[in-house]
């Protein structure tokens, strides 16, 4: 992994750790936490594969388009997304 790229993957994970969930306020460690694009932003690409192929500058505007979930949370707002209610 190119110094770069594991800068770019702590800052990330930093983000992810420091950050409460939108929904429970939960702190998690980062691999509990996702990145969930806002309704009405434009989503270039999934943040990982970004951090993996794009400058700084792209994934942090990427990432201002979103708010932190945890698993969780991100998984019943997506299902209510999809589905429209809890069930």
């Amino acid at each position: 992994m190119a110094r770069r790229d594991r800068k770019l993957n702590q800052e990330i994970r930093a983000i992810k750790e420091s950050t409460p969930c939108a929904e429970c306020n939960g702190l998690f460690p980062y691999y509990c936490v996702d990145f969930d694009h806002l309704p009405g932003e434009e989503k270039i690409d999934n943040i990982n594969r970004l951090m993996w192929s794009a400058s700084r500058d792209i994934v942090m505007k990427e990432i201002a388009k979103t708010q932190v979930l945890c698993k969780i949370c991100h998984a019943t707002i997506e299902h209510i997304r999809r589905v429209g209610k809890h069930g």
